[in-house]
Order: structure tokens, then sequence, then C-alpha cells
């Protein structure tokens, strides 16, 4: 089975082509990125919050307060960096409440991450690398099962993350079979900024490092 379609990228003349090895090893390093997990959530997180904007506005709903705001405030991203002072109750409250957003925002790049292993082992040849779908991902060029493989794991990294209170009466908590279009379509696009965050980080217009 043939998955991705190298040839329809429109960014393949600027993208250095990814080994699975350079690709997986990359993404393995930044998961211990604190940075890069907070720049990845702030910006699945924004990706999401755009795209609701985009389509209460043009159907003529109103937008809630919420979905203006940010993910992460200013002190917030500072307290991310830091320790909270041993015995600051507020700093403490911040500092957690901080984590619990950050951890809100990865599903999409976890999603991304176990997706494209996923599919790297569904083409074992040498000839496929799973750098090829993940700038298809950022195109939008996926093909379907791509677009499902990981959708499906955002709605999983998403559930499996919510308090288990009202679980029985939320109307996206099921299974991501019986999921509306528009639900799936909100994970895809938070997938699709973490793509994006992650291939830049990963600086695949760059040389590979020479090993000694």
């Amino acid at each position: 089975m043939t998955i991705g379609n190298p040839d329809i990228l429109p960014q393949r003349e600027q993208v250095r082509r990814l080994t699975n090895t350079e690709l997986f090893n990359g993404q393995d390093a930044l998961m211990r990125d604190k940075s890069f997990l907070v720049d990845i959530a702030a910006a699945c997180d924004d990706a999401y919050r755009t795209s609701e904007i985009d389509r209460l506005t043009s159907s003529g709903q109103p937008v809630e307060d919420w979905l203006q705001a940010p993910l992460f405030s200013d002190a917030e991203r500072t307290i991310l960096s830091s320790v909270p002072a041993q015995g600051d109750t507020d700093q403490q409250q911040m500092y957690d409440k901080a984590h619990q957003k950050l951890a809100m925002g990865l599903p999409g790049f976890y999603a991304l991450s176990e997706g494209l292993g996923m599919i790297a082992e569904d083409n074992p040849t040498n000839s496929f690398q799973a750098s090829d779908t993940l700038q298809a991902v950022i195109a939008g060029t996926e093909n379907e099962r791509e677009r499902n493989i990981m959708s499906r794991l955002a709605h999983v990294a998403w559930a499996a993350g919510q308090p288990y209170r009202n679980r029985e009466t939320r109307p996206v908590m099921k299974p991501w079979d019986k999921l509306p279009p528009e639900e799936k379509h909100k994970d895809m696009v938070q997938i699709r900024a973490a793509a994006k965050i992650l291939s830049s980080r990963l600086s695949p217009t760059s040389p590979p490092t020479p090993t000694t």
C-alpha cells in the first residue's frame, strides 16, 4: 500500500527530505524540550480558536470571549520556564494551571507524532520517508487513510485527558466514527498547525549533520 504522494507537494523544492531516523530522533529530542512543547501547544490552540471564530462568524453566530484569548498569558509562559518559589502558593497555582493548559494543547502534536510512526510502519520500504507525509499534512494533501489515522489519534488523546465528570452527557464524547465532520476538522486544524511547527524546528532545509 502506498501512502502519500510526494509529487504533489508544493514545498518539495524547498524542503530537504528527512530520513525516518532523523525525523523520529528529532521528535524524541523535541518531546523533552519544554519551550518547543509550549510553542506547539499554543500554535495548535490558536489554530483551533481561529478556525472556530471563522466558522461562527461565517454562520452569523456569536463568538464567545474565551475564543479570542491566547492559551497562555505572558505570566504563564514565564512561569513554565521556571520553578515556583518554595512556599509561594500563588505561583504554584499558576504553575499547575499553566501545565494543565499545556497538556490540553498537545493532543494534535501527539497525534501527528504517533500517526507518522504508524504510517511509516505501513510502508516498510526504504523509499518511503515519513517526512513526505509531514509535508503533505502541512499542504493539506495527505490521503484519506493518513488523515483518518491522525484524526483518530487526536480524538483519543483529547478524550483521555478530559475529566470524567459529565462525560456521558457531552456530545463529542463518543467513538471517532460517530463524530460529525466538523469535529474531525477541528482535530486536523490542530494537527496541521503542529506539523508546521515540527517541520520548522527540525530544520529540514539544512544539510544533514555528518557522522564521525
